[in-house]
C-alpha cells in the first residue's frame, strides 16, 4: 500500500491531485482528519515578494472557524513548535509539558470540543530547504489518546514517509511566491522592457499600438501587485514567468 501512495504522489502534476492523494493515503492509515500548513520561502525580502502560507485541510469547518478567531496562522501555537522542532508529537503532550502557555491550552481545548484531542502534529522542519510547517493528523473523532498512541506505533513509518513526500512534492509545484500568471502578451511585454525597449520600440516589435502596450503593462503590475514596471519584471523572473528557455 505505502508503495502505490508513493507512486501516485510521485506521479501527481498538481496541487490539488497531491493533496487528495496525501489526505486519501492518510486515511486509509487511519487518521482521516488532515491539515497541512507550509511556506515556501525565497530569497528575497518581503517587500518583494509576500509569502502566503499554504493550507490544505479535510478538517470539521467549525473547528476551522473556531480556531481562526482566536489565531491567526502564523502565531497558532503548533505552528511555533514546528518551528523550533522536529519529529511529532501527540497533541495532549505538547499541552501538558507547555501547561504554563495560555495559547497552547486554548488551542487544545478547542480541538477537544471537536472530538480532535487525541490529533498528532509531525513537524516539517528542514525536510525542504527554504520551507517550514507543521502538519496535524487525528484519527476518528472522539478516538482516545492511548487508542491513537497504539495507532501511530504501528503506521509512523508509512504516515511519516508519506508526508515528507507530498511536503517535498507540493513543495515544489505550489512553492511559487505568486499565485497570479501573467498571459503570454503580458509575459512579452515585460521581457522586451526589461531588455531597455521603450514603450513605442514595443509596441513597433509586437506590432501593436503604444496604448496596448501600456495596457499589458498596467495590467501585469496588477496581476503581480508590483508597484512599478522594474518591480513586475523582478516579480515576474523570480516566479519564472518570464525569461523561460522555449522547448525545441
Amino acid at each position: 500500500m505505502l508503495l502505490n501512495h508513493m507512486e501516485r504522489l510521485v506521479g501527481a502534476q498538481s496541487v490539488v491531485d497531491i493533496r487528495d492523494i496525501y489526505f486519501k493515503a492518510i486515511g486509509d492509515y487511519g487518521y482521516p482528519h488532515v491539515v497541512y500548513a507550509a511556506s515556501y520561502q525565497s530569497n528575497f525580502p518581503a517587500a518583494v515578494i509576500r509569502e502566503e502560507a499554504q493550507i490544505y485541510c479535510n478538517l470539521p469547518e467549525s473547528f476551522g472557524q473556531e480556531l481562526e478567531k482566536s489565531f491567526q496562522f502564523s502565531s497558532l501555537p503548533w505552528v511555533d513548535w514546528a518551528r523550533h522542532n522536529q519529529g511529532n508529537i501527540r497533541l495532549s503532550k505538547l499541552t501538558a509539558e507547555l501547561r504554563d502557555r495560555p495559547d497552547i491550552v486554548k488551542a487544545y481545548g478547542i480541538a477537544q470540543r471537536h472530538g480532535l484531542g487525541a490529533a498528532r502534529l509531525i513537524s516539517l522542519r528542514c525536510r525542504v530547504a527554504r520551507a517550514d510547517g507543521v502538519v496535524a493528523i487525528c484519527p476518528a473523532m472522539s478516538t482516545s489518546t492511548d487508542a491513537e498512541e497504539l495507532l501511530w506505533a504501528r503506521v509512523r513509518r508509512e504516515i511519516s514517509t508519506l508526508t515528507y513526500v507530498a511536503h517535498m512534492r507540493l513543495a515544489t509545484i505550489a512553492g511559487s511566491p505568486s499565485g497570479s500568471r501573467l498571459t503570454p502578451r503580458q509575459r512579452e511585454v515585460l521581457e522586451w522592457t526589461s531588455a531597455g525597449k521603450t514603450v513605442a520600440e514595443v509596441a513597433t516589435i509586437l506590432g501593436l499600438t503604444p496604448a496596448t502596450v501600456e495596457k499589458h503593462l498596467r495590467l501585469a503590475r496588477d496581476a503581480l501587485d508590483a508597484g512599478s514596471t522594474a518591480h513586475a519584471i523582478l516579480k515576474a523572473h523570480i516566479t519564472h514567468q518570464i525569461f523561460q528557455q522555449k522547448s525545441a
